[in-house]
């Protein structure tokens, strides 16, 4: 499987599922690559309060976007 097409397809929202039956592979097929390829979410926090206010209720979103974590994941 193309490193950078995988990449850019979970970058673009598809689900492992989705790229699996997109390219005949299993989803743990799929998984596996980006697993081992380092292919993780990172963890993005969620301006609530549009940099007015200091936000006491925290938000994050994961993203396949390359980036730095702004919180750390846990085993949850």
């Amino acid at each position: 499987m193309n490193v950078d097409l995988l990449a850019r397809a979970k970058s673009l929202g598809f689900s492992d599922r989705q790229i699996a039956h997109l390219t005949g592979q299993t989803e743990d097929a799929v998984r596996s690559e980006r697993k081992r390829i380092g292919l993780v979410p990172s963890y993005r926090l969620v301006d609530t309060c549009a940099a007015e206010f200091e936000a006491f209720t925290p938000y994050y979103y994961s993203t396949y976007d390359r980036g730095d974590d702004e919180a750390t994941p846990t085993a949850r």
